[in-house]
């Protein structure tokens, strides 16, 4: 075997390692294991944000090798800045944008290219800005057609924050969300709500672990988030 075939197999084995067997590390996600007695009343663990593409993975035995974590950091406390998607269903209020003294509100879907159609404005992008930068851009565009200054602009993300998803839950709980993908309902949601969601940590199931993507996405700070840069056990 040449040395390309053999460099090609060995990335390829590698790959299908990190996505079948949890004892594997791969270099673009972290492993961040937080104990069900870390997430007992009080402690500062129970206050780590759920973000868009983690993986919460609970077992009645370890999965990963102590070299294979990574300690917790004060961004993990603090909730991405989540940017809107194709997809996504926003709400736009606009004050004053027809009548004086009245609100002027469209709830629509963000389409495949990535554009809302706004009242007096057609297809503006969103997709790839925040909420935030969408108000500013919805602005700014009222404001070079001349058709409102220094407008009252308000966006809300009306379909969740982004997808989590779940392993290791059992399936047949009554009254629990079942394994899988779910909606995150807002941007700073915590990891024992995220649980929460799933009926709570099943008898004998001691083990939790958070599985995030890097890099790290940009943040915006919560109240009473924590100053360390880095948690330790």
């Amino acid at each position: 075997m040449n040395t390309k075939l053999l460099l090609i197999f060995t990335c390829v084995t590698f790959s299908l390692g990190c996505a079948h067997r949890p004892s594997v590390s791969c270099p673009d996600t972290r492993i961040i294991a937080i104990n069900r007695q870390h997430l007992a009343a009080g402690d500062l663990r129970q206050n780590v944000v759920v973000r868009d593409g983690d993986v919460i993975r609970v077992s009645q035995r370890p999965l990963y090798e102590p070299h294979e974590l990574s300690p917790l950091r004060d961004s993990d406390y603090r909730a991405s800045a989540y940017a809107l998607r194709p997809g996504d269903i926003v709400t736009v209020t606009v004050f004053e944008l027809e009548t004086p003294n009245v609100d002027h509100i469209q709830t629509l879907r963000i389409n495949d290219a990535g554009d809302l159609r706004l009242y007096k404005l057609g297809p503006v992008q969103a997709a790839g800005l925040t909420r935030y930068e969408f108000e500013n851009r919805i602005r700014e565009q009222l404001e070079a057609d001349g058709t409102l200054h220094s407008a009252t602009v308000s966006v809300l993300v009306n379909s969740g924050f982004g997808q989590y998803t779940v392993k290791g839950f059992p399936s047949s709980r009554s009254g629990a969300h079942p394994p899988g993908t779910c909606h995150l309902p807002r941007q700073d949601t915590r990891l024992l709500q995220a649980i929460q969601q799933f009926g709570g940590f099943p008898d004998s199931y001691a083990y939790v672990y958070l599985v995030r993507p890097q890099p790290e996405p940009e943040f915006m700070p919560l109240p009473g988030a924590v100053s360390d840069t880095v948690i330790g056990d």
